[in-house]
């Protein structure tokens, strides 16, 4: 066993091992755990801490009088957990709403927040276990994960991802989002249109300024782009935004990049004495990671139709389906206030 693995996670495999092996049927009792202990050479909270790891994967019951019960000796019909990896803590919310849609399809789930700095998947989670690897970015995973997990003959999900890969992915439409959201400003009578966008490298990012300058081909004169540097707006940078915003003839429409950059441009408008929506309409290509700002119109990702998706992969997936991975756009939908519309 390579040294990264831990302690628990190497009995854990010798466990489901000696349950294959030695032909245990449904109902049949385990060794004791005094019994494993002296056996795997552990001490009895390895052991625990292993059948408490089948137990999560379906396969042993623990009963209190008696031990340890197998639930499933043949080890193959039974519905592996999938793990979820969150890449950023602020895609947090998205983790129980992933988890109800695999539970629709009798899948269970383990969640992990990566740290910076993570290099693999095997200290933090026993892969013998799972049944694929779910992973929410926006960006291409790295390739060790990849590697690291089809090492282990599991298939990997990725969520957020707008790009076709060479694993499975699902995403919402960030290109059409921000048509839609750009087109909606202009049916609302606004003549000067202004996207707003960072310098930062990040494929999303990329692909609704890449919608915009497409876009701003159809519609020149309505057209305005300010790029600022980051994922926030600087004082000097408020400062020349404001100046454009009051030289308009009539009420401008701020289409941010990001939702961060939308509240930023919110306490500037209030500070410049600007009034969102009166003077200002604002709106986001992406969606709110924590308090939610009703003057501010914003696309996100349906994470209900994500998780039924992921189950429905996860399970093809898991019984052999090995067809060519593919990416699935999910219609996103639309908050303007407490209003919620899908857009297909």
């Amino acid at each position: 066993m390579k040294a990264r693995v831990p302690l628990y996670v190497q009995v854990y495999r010798k466990l489901r091992d000696m349950i294959r092996e030695k032909g245990f049927e449904d109902g049949d009792l385990l060794p004791s755990e005094a019994q494993l202990a002296e056996n795997f050479k552990v001490g009895r909270k390895t052991v625990r801490s292993a059948l408490q790891r089948l137990q999560d994967a379906g396969l042993v019951n623990s009963k209190s009088k008696t031990g340890w019960e197998v639930r499933n000796g043949t080890l193959t019909t039974e519905r592996l957990p999938a793990a979820l990896i969150v890449k950023n803590a602020v895609e947090i919310d998205c983790i129980e709403t992933v988890r109800e849609g695999l539970r629709k399809k009798h899948y269970g789930m383990h969640s992990h927040i990566m740290s910076r700095g993570e290099t693999c998947l095997a200290g933090n989670m026993y892969l013998d276990s799972l049944s694929m690897i779910m992973f929410v970015s926006g960006n291409p995973i790295e390739k060790s994960f990849i590697d690291e997990a089809r090492d282990n003959h599991l298939p990997v999900l990725g969520i957020g991802i707008d790009k076709e890969v060479n694993y499975d992915t699902i995403s919402v439409d960030n290109y059409q989002s921000t048509i839609f959201l750009l087109d909606k400003m202009l049916e609302d009578g606004h003549q000067h249109i202004y996207f707003i966008s960072n310098k930062i490298k990040d494929l999303s990012f990329q692909i609704r300024q890449q919608a915009f300058h497409d876009w701003s081909q159809q519609h020149p004169e309505e057209a305005n782009e300010i790029k600022i540097e980051l994922n926030w707006v600087s004082p000097d940078e408020a400062a020349a935004i404001v100046a454009q915003l009051k030289n308009c003839t009539s009420p401008p429409a701020l289409v941010c990049s990001t939702y961060i950059i939308a509240v930023a441009l919110h306490a500037v408008c209030v500070a410049a004495g600007l009034s969102v929506p009166q003077d200002v309409s604002l709106s986001s290509c992406d969606e709110p990671r924590s308090v939610v700002n009703p003057l501010i119109t914003h696309c996100a990702l349906n994470w209900e139709a994500v998780g039924l998706c992921a189950a429905e992969i996860v399970e093809n997936r898991s019984n052999g389906n090995c067809s060519p991975t593919h990416l699935i756009r999910i219609p996103p939908e639309f908050h303007q206030g407490s209003t919620t519309q899908s857009r297909h």
